[in-house]
């Protein structure tokens, strides 16, 4: 732990050359929301105008590039590894500079908001359905703040989009394998039935009231389909 610190405040003190400080949204950044899992991922939120100046940074302090898209970079240094997510769209930029100083087991950072942390597990899940910690992160998550989640600041930090997709995404594939249940209505407190059986079909009807629990009304199609259609 005590190397893990040193290595969280040195790249603090290098973040305050960066026209905005990156906040924690790893593993890390669960224990300022009252959520304890051992973990020594170190995962930040970094403003995209910011990752020329945060490569530069990183590299003089001799982490070696992985990789590095528009959206996302990993570094390591031995075994240290430091992971970024960039902030391109208004919801990542609003989490970013609306993240608040918070203690932690590291010391006082810059972190995400419980309902950020929401957002980008269930969009890890997607990306990644096998990912069964981000589950069980978004549940300790909704359990340990249910009384102060923003419910609607949830949705809108495109959870609702994402569990469309995540919806989508089960209906063309092995319902069954990527198990999604409801709990992102049953721990935030919603009625929910679990069905029994874990058919594909009850599997997909569970995923369904998922989604309209988080998103009660569906978003507009961006495109009208064009012609005329019949069953």
């Amino acid at each position: 732990m005590a190397r893990l610190v040193d290595q969280i405040k040195e790249a603090l003190a290098a973040f305050t050359r960066l026209k905005t400080p990156p906040a924690l949204i790893g593993g890390l950044a669960l224990a300022a929301h009252n959520v304890v899992r051992a973990t020594q991922d170190v995962d930040f939120l970094a403003d995209a105008a910011d990752a020329d100046a945060l490569d530069a940074i990183l590299l003089d302090l001799g982490y070696r590039r992985l990789h590095r898209s528009e959206d996302a970079a990993n570094y390591l240094r031995g075994d240290e590894g430091m992971d970024f997510l960039f902030a391109h769209r208004p919801s990542a930029t609003n989490l970013l500079h609306s993240a608040e100083e918070r203690e932690t087991t590291l010391g006082r950072l810059r972190v995400v908001s419980a309902e950020g942390l929401i957002g980008f597990r269930l969009q890890a899940y997607v990306n990644n359905p096998k990912r069964a910690q981000d589950i069980e992160d978004i549940r300790s998550l909704l359990r340990a703040n249910h009384r102060s989640l923003n419910m609607d600041e949830v949705r809108g930090i495109s959870a609702c989009s994402i569990a469309i997709r995540c919806l989508m995404k089960s209906s063309r594939t092995s319902m069954a394998d990527s198990a999604p249940d409801a709990l992102l209505v049953r721990e935030a407190g919603v009625p929910y039935r679990l069905a029994p059986a874990r058919d594909p079909f009850e599997a997909w009807i569970a995923l369904m009231e998922a989604v309209e629990a988080l998103c009660p009304r569906w978003p507009a199609r961006e495109h009208r389909m064009a012609g005329k259609f019949e069953l």
